[in-house]
C-alpha cells in the first residue's frame, strides 16, 4: 500500500484525495505471506515484482491491479491482471443513461 500510495503522489501529485477516496471505496483485503520457492510461478520480466504476482496467485485473488508494465507480458487465467483504467472500465463504470439502448 505504500508503494502504491508513492507511486500515486509522484505521477500525480495533484490527486492524492481522489486516490485516498479510491483506496476508501475499494474492497480489498492486505494479506502477508512468504513464498518459500519462486521457480513454479510465471516469469515476469521485472524478478523483483515476481513476489507480488505469486501472493496474487496464491492468495486467489480474482484481479491484480497494476499499472506496472513488466507484468503486461504475463499470461496467466487467475488473477485477471489489469492496468487501472481497464479495471474502472471492467468493474466500476456505471453506464450512461441511454447506454443500455
Amino acid at each position: 500500500m505504500n508503494e502504491l500510495e508513492n507511486v500515486f503522489k509522484s505521477k500525480f501529485p495533484n490527486k492524492i484525495d481522489h486516490f485516498k477516496k479510491f483506496i476508501q471505496e475499494l474492497k480489498f483485503e492486505l494479506v502477508e505471506m512468504k513464498i518459500e520457492n519462486y521457480n513454479k510461478y510465471p516469469k515476469i520480466r521485472d524478478i523483483d515484482d515476481l513476489p507480488l504476482l505469486a501472493c496474487a496467485i496464491e492468495t486467489k485473488v480474482n484481479v491484480l491491479v497494476t499499472g506496472d508494465k513488466d507484468f503486461d507480458g504475463v499470461i496467466i487465467e487467475t488473477p485477471k491482471i489489469l492496468n487501472p483504467g481497464k479495471y474502472i472500465e471492467e468493474y466500476i463504470k456505471k453506464p450512461m443513461l441511454g447506454d443500455d439502448m
